[in-house]
């Protein structure tokens, strides 16, 4: 399991979805509701009204890595609660990073008193809060393009859930004004959207995986965005390649390139 570093000043999710996954490798399948649980993290299942957010600090080369820094942002928090800040690795089950924080009558997390809290709080997560969970740093470091670093806020009752994600190395290609953007939702399984096709255009798209190609269309909304459309560019045989997902409109053609399993993209 590949943990986040631990920074603190305080030194220390488009969406995982649930599919309905077809057996055939490079099937297209446009994205279906999220299903809201513990195991799939998705924005749309945050408690409604509490926000989350993962503000970049800082960029630093480390070796043949890019470590990505995040500070936390929350605020609307119910307050009486106690509250972890989780993470969820891609492929991995979801782990405690930190604990303690509490929430104050204006929605606001601070740390709360270690010596006073319940065993239930002090089991939630290893290493106990500093101070205001902004002053906390996350670093996101060995990220491939289009990995999700995805994080959450969940009270120790589990009454309250709210996600965030951030993209540390983005997945993207733009030509003729048309942007495709990528994201892994695990080495085998990956999503795609695009922006500036013409609005209501039908366009056609085609995924290439080593010698195998499979087309398929989709039609652009009123603001000229194609919704994500879930890719499996398995190849039988193989434990990972190259790659692409070209689409083609009235007005531009634009191809992502990309790896799969073992030769998944690193920045």
């Amino acid at each position: 399991m590949r943990l986040p570093r631990l920074e603190h000043s305080v030194p220390l999710l488009q969406a995982l979805l649930l599919l309905a996954l077809p057996p055939t490798p490079l099937h297209p399948q446009a994205a279906t509701p999220a299903k809201c649980d513990s195991v799939r993290w998705h924005r749309d299942c945050s408690t409604p009204g509490v926000q989350l957010a993962l503000v970049e600090v800082f960029r630093n080369k480390a070796r043949n890595d890019i470590v990505v820094g995040y500070h936390i942002t929350a605020s609307h928090v119910p307050a009486g609660k106690a509250y972890a800040v989780w993470a969820k690795p891609t492929g991995s089950e979801p782990f405690a990073v930190m604990t303690g924080f509490m929430a104050d009558s204006t929605g606001t997390l601070t740390c709360g008193d270690s010596t006073v809290a319940a065993s239930e709080v002090r089991r939630a997560a290893k290493l106990w809060c500093r101070g205001a969970i902004e002053s906390v740093t996350l670093s996101a470091g060995q990220y491939a393009l289009g990995e999700a670093y995805r994080v959450a806020l969940i009270s120790i009752d589990d009454s309250v859930r709210v996600y965030a994600e951030a993209i540390p190395h983005p997945l993207e290609a733009s030509a003729d004004g048309c942007t495709l953007t990528g994201e892994m939702h695990s080495r085998e399984i990956f999503a795609f959207s695009g922006t500036g096709f013409r609005p209501g255009e039908v366009v056609q798209a085609m995924s290439r995986s080593g010698k195998e190609a499979m087309a398929s269309s989709q039609t652009a909304d009123d603001a000229g965005r194609l919704a994500w459309m879930i890719i499996l560019p398995g190849v039988k045989g193989k434990r990972g390649g190259d790659a692409s997902y070209e689409v083609t409109g009235a007005g531009c053609r634009v191809t992502l390139r990309y790896g799969w399993g073992n030769k998944v993209l690193s920045p």
